[in-house]
């Protein structure tokens, strides 16, 4: 078994996942995935820690071609042919691929307002970014039940509001609460945090400006 450790940032759409897998991969070196495009790391890698991205719902990725499944109780929406994570799937290719000392599962939660009007300004109707994020919130509520009776499984709930508001406490906490030591200088550390800019109050200033996609690369 190798010693290093697999972090798998899961949770709903328009909560940060992208932006938690990032801060693995600058701020404690991980390798892996920030966007479906980079595909997921090589199984035959076994030098570096490893963080893979999933929202919920999400695409197929490379290697992870069983672990989504389509649901057939939803009402007609544009997620409904989307992939639908199944949370003993995962966990048991993780294992078979990677073969890792930890898992960590790290969910970012986000202010539902905001989640759902950033769902809104992404394209989405307000009665699918509404369902979708109802059906998400479920995920995680069962995906936390799950976690409780695996004892190599750690799982950690993330507040996308600590994490933008205050980067460098959370970060901090963040590697103290995983045991992930920080890979950058002190200098590099605070320059980069001030790259995570809060985004709630986006929705909040001006309801009616053009909206920007988020930058995750840090």
């Amino acid at each position: 078994m190798n010693d290093r450790k697999v972090i798998l940032t899961i949770g709903p759409q328009f909560c940060g996942t992208k932006l938690a897998a990032s801060i693995f991969k600058t701020f404690f070196g991980c390798k892996g995935n920030v966007s479906e495009a980079e595909g997921t790391p090589d199984p035959e890698d076994k030098t570096s820690d490893l963080v893979i991205r999933f929202s919920y719902p999400t695409k197929w990725l490379p290697y992870f071609d069983n672990v989504c499944e389509k649901r057939t109780d939803l009402p007609y929406s544009r997620f409904k042919d989307a992939g639908w994570v199944n949370m003993l799937n995962l966990l048991a290719k993780v294992k078979i691929l990677y073969n890792p000392k930890d898992i960590h599962i790290v969910t970012p939660i986000r202010d539902f307002s905001s989640v759902i009007k950033s769902g809104v300004k992404q394209g989405s109707s307000l009665s699918d970014a509404k369902l979708l994020h109802q059906l998400s919130l479920e995920f995680v509520v069962n995906l936390i039940k799950q976690c409780s009776t695996q004892q190599d499984i750690h799982y950690h709930w993330l507040s996308y509001e600590f994490l933008t508001y205050d980067p460098e406490t959370c970060i901090t906490a963040l590697s103290e609460e995983i045991g992930l030591p920080l890979v950058l200088s002190e200098d590099s550390f605070v320059e980069k945090c001030t790259k995570i800019i809060p985004r709630n109050k986006v929705h909040v200033v001006d309801q009616n400006q053009k909206y920007v996609p988020a930058n995750h690369k840090l």
